[in-house]
Order: structure tokens, then sequence, then C-alpha cells
């Protein structure tokens, strides 16, 4: 009889497992429905948040300042992303940087730039706010508030051109001209790099060039034959360049003891094709676009050859008009031999890719 009642009782833990056990998993799986229907509906109520801002944008594109406004200010109220970190808080900066514009458009000076400065605000890091309170302050005629953005900009992102424009312009107008210098050259020192792509027959190389006006020598290894002779295209990534020179590299051979030297080529010799680009000089190439390349046919000397130097300078953009104001400022400042070593490093022209249009991770501090 006792054993009867032990072996039921043991039946009935059993049973009590069991049914414990499918409870669970049938609440797990309950959850994990019930979650999945969660996410799907935080994630559709985020992209929610977006499409309206988008509209929003597109309110704006069509110069329907009044209608967007509207919107605008009531998605300011309802939008979660409250902080820099929110995932929402790209759509956040988007909205106070439309609300601004369209006050601006309407010619709302307090609303303009209170929604600016609250774009500024949330984000300090941001160049672009600090860039798009700048023009809204000269648009209503404040240009020391406005120089003051403009070095914000600059503090964060020193190689934007169209903030060192307004900035050199503005000290140049209140006869600051050595401030207007310290300006310009803290631009041409800036530390910006430029990724240019060298193709030599089948070999092809991207090379970091910094962008400062000097000459530098960069290496490619690559195996010629002896005669060899092909193109050679060099990708400028919308940089205006300088080539210097070309010189190639002896193979080593077996049992050779004395050191190698790199041999000159004959550059001046080669003739250029060129793609959004043009040539200045006898070596200087000015970029118009990202896309600017240059391709000529160049011989290797009749050697194995182990690998080709490259003798370049690379420029930031500069337009005709903020050149002019540049050398007006070292003129009235009698800093002459400045000018010499500025210009030295300076080809007019270039295009907007080649130094002031940077990936958000470059212009980070």
């Amino acid at each position: 009889m006792v054993e009867r009642q032990h072996r039921l009782q043991r039946e009935r833990t059993w049973i009590a497992a069991w049914l414990l056990s499918a409870a669970v998993s049938v609440g797990g799986g309950t959850w994990a429905v019930l979650g999945g229907a969660a996410d799907r509906a935080v994630e559709s109520a985020y992209l929610s948040w977006g499409a309206r801002v988008q509209r929003c944008q597109q309110l704006v594109d069509e110069g329907r300042f009044e209608a967007a406004k509207a919107e605008l200010a009531k998605l300011d109220r309802q939008l979660p992303g409250r902080t820099p970190r929110h995932r929402l808080a790209t759509d956040r900066q988007l909205l106070l940087g439309l609300l601004g514009e369209c006050e601006l458009q309407l010619g709302h000076k307090r609303r303009c730039l209170t929604a600016l400065e609250r774009l500024v605000a949330f984000n300090p890091r941001t160049w672009a706010s600090h860039h798009q309170l700048a023009h809204a302050l000269r648009h209503f005629g404040a240009p020391e508030d406005a120089a003051a953005s403009d070095a914000a900009v600059l503090e964060i992102h020193p190689n934007h051109l169209p903030s060192v424009d307004a900035l050199v312009a503005h000290h140049q107008e209140a006869r600051r001209f050595t401030r207007a210098i310290e300006v310009w050259e803290t631009y041409l020192d800036a530390l910006l790099v430029a990724p240019i792509r060298v193709r030599l027959g089948g070999d092809e190389s991207v090379v970091l060039v910094v962008v400062d006006g000097r000459p530098q020598d960069v290496r490619l290894p690559l195996t010629l034959p002896p005669g060899w002779r092909g193109a050679l295209a060099v990708a400028t990534a919308g940089y205006s360049i300088e080539l210097h020179a070309l010189a190639w590299l002896r193979g080593q051979r077996v049992g050779q003891l004395t050191a190698r030297a790199f041999e000159a080529a004959a550059l001046d010799e080669v003739s250029w094709t060129l793609d959004a680009c043009t040539k200045r000089g006898a070596r200087d190439f000015v970029a118009h676009a990202a896309e600017a390349r240059l391709t000529g046919v160049v011989a290797a000397p009749e050697y194995d050859v182990a690998a080709m130097r490259l003798r370049v300078s690379a420029f930031k953009a500069v337009t005709p008009e903020l050149w002019r104001r540049v050398e007006s400022c070292y003129d009235h400042a009698l800093a002459l031999g400045r000018l010499e070593a500025a210009r030295a490093r300076v080809r007019v022209g270039g295009c907007l890719e080649g130094g002031s249009l940077l990936p958000s991770w470059q212009t980070k501090p």
C-alpha cells in the first residue's frame, strides 16, 4: 500500500512537471509572438515619424512654406527625439532646420533665429547647424553674430570653404586684415587627406596625399617588364593637383649588393587625356568635379621595374573671389613674403568635393 502511494505521488509529480514545462513553452512562444509584434509596431512608428518629416521637406522644396510651417510646428510638439542619442535625433535636427528655413523665407526674424538656436543647442557638434545659423544671421543683418557662427563651423570643420570665404570677407570689410590672414592660413594648414587613385597597366593603388599644396612622394610597388608601355591614369577625387616628377625603381637581381635608386622619367613628354579637369601650366591640373581624371601613355625603361615613385601636390578648393580677397589682405598687412609662400600652395579653382564637402566622420572633433 505504501509503495503504491509513493508511485502515485511520483506520477503526480511528473505530470505536474510536464504541465509546468508545457505552460512555460507555450507562454514563451506567446511572449515571443507578442514581443515581435511590439517590435514591429515600434519600428512602424519610427518610420511614420520619418515619413512625416520628409513630407515637410517636400513642402519646403516646393516653396509651400506656410503649409510646411504648420505641419512642422505640430511635429515639433509630438516628435519623441529630444536628445542627440535618440533614434529620431536626425529627424529632430532636420525638423528644426526646416522650421528655421520656413521662418527665414517668411521673413520672421525672431522665430527663425529661435528655431536655429534650438537646432545648434540640440547638438553643438554638428557643423551644418552652425552654418545654417550663420546664413540666417547674415540674412537678417547681424554680421558679427554670423562671423561667430562661421568661426564655430571652422572649429568643427576647418576645411569648410563657404565659412572660410564668409569669415575672410567679414574681417576684410572690418579692415582686420591680420585676422583675415589667420583664417586663411588656418584653412591652408588644416589637415585634409586626398584619396588619389593611381592605375598603371594592371596595377591600381589608392595613395593618401596630404592636401596642403606641398610636394609629396608616393611610392607604388608594381612589376613591369623591360620596355613596357601603357596608360597611367590618375583619379584626383576632386582635388586639383600638380605632377612634379615620375621615377622608376629597377628590380632587384640575385646577387646584387649595390643600392638601387629611382631614375627619373620624362613626364613633360606625356600627352594627357582629361576628364572633368583642365590643364593649367606645364603640370597643373585643376579639377572641376569629383570624377576628375587624367590619363596619359608612359614608357618604362629597358629593365625590370619594381616600383614607381610619383611626386605630387594636392590643393584645396579656392574660388577666384576668395583669392582676390586674400591677396588684398596680404597687401594691406604688408605681408608680401607670406603672400608668396601662400601663392606657391594655391591653385585657384577646384570643386567643393575637393576639401569642402566631407564625410561626417571627418568633421567631428
